[in-house]
């Protein structure tokens, strides 16, 4: 992807150091955008104290519920997004955008912090325990207007600008599981699993876009994006062992990414 981009960039350069010629801006335009999606700060972090509690009367941790506030462990993800555009004086330019990303979730990792915490061993040592989690991606979807300034130079032009609307994500579902391997060598695998309605979550959603457009004709353009986007989701759980009450936790998603993406699109 970055090397494409950089072909890009490259090839865009050479066009405009060849062609000195400003190329006259449409008042409309609409593209089509697509990159990777940074997970950053909390929605990128593994919490292993959010999952556990200590036992003060035998020391010993317990599952505390996958919590995601300051734990979200969010995977680098891919995002894509179309864009429609007003050019309402020289230097400003309204926009409306749709705007979709997926991070699948460190399950491996997380896992991993269960079982460094977690006891591993029956108390008369019979028993092995291996614990894992697997979750749901994060799939979300926004709509959000936004206000740039744009900067021309010849048939080149930065925009950059604030945004905000609406996002929807997805339920964020997973399920414990915990494997019994006994010492005869049986293993039994048990699993706690939301059972209850799924709904989304919504929120208000912020971001910051900022774009380099290479006109490449006086309809055609192509270039780079950088777009930084941020919601809080809150949500509830429940989880359903079986034979002991349900497990109900309320939590928050800080859903935050950086997403750099390559543009093309059609002015008119």
């Amino acid at each position: 992807m970055y090397q494409f981009i950089l072909l890009i960039i490259t090839l865009l350069t050479s066009f405009y150091l060849v062609n000195g010629q400003s190329i006259k801006q449409g008042k409309w335009d609409v593209s089509i955008k697509s990159g990777i999606s940074t997970a950053v700060g909390d929605f990128n972090k593994i919490s292993p104290e959010k999952v556990v509690y200590q036992d003060q009367n035998n020391n010993r941790y317990y599952f505390n519920g996958f919590l995601r506030d300051g734990n979200s462990a969010a995977l680098d993800g891919t995002y894509f997004s179309a864009e429609g555009s007003y050019l309402i004086g020289q230097h400003l330019k309204l926009s409306l955008q749709l705007f979709t990303s997926n991070n699948s979730v460190k399950t491996l990792e997380a896992s991993q912090s269960l079982n460094d915490f977690l006891p591993r061993k029956s108390f008369d040592n019979s028993v092995t325990y291996y614990y894992y989690l697997t979750a749901s991606r994060y799939s979300l979807l926004q709509s959000s207007f936004g206000i740039k300034y744009i900067k021309s130079f010849k048939n080149i032009s930065i925009e950059v600008g604030p945004s905000i609307g609406i996002a929807a994500l997805q339920f964020p579902d997973y399920a414990f599981n915990v494997d019994y391997q006994f010492s005869n060598g049986d293993i039994i695998t048990y699993s706690d699993k939301h059972t209850d309605e799924k709904p989304s979550s919504s929120s208000l959603v912020s971001g910051i876009q900022i774009k380099s457009i290479f006109n490449i004709s006086s309809k055609f353009f192509v270039g780079i994006e950088g777009y930084y986007s941020s919601a809080d989701f809150d949500y509830s759980i429940i989880l359903r062992p079986k034979g002991i009450n349900p497990f109900y936790s309320t939590d928050k998603i800080t859903y935050r990414t950086l997403n750099l993406g390559i543009v093309i699109g059609i002015k008119f």
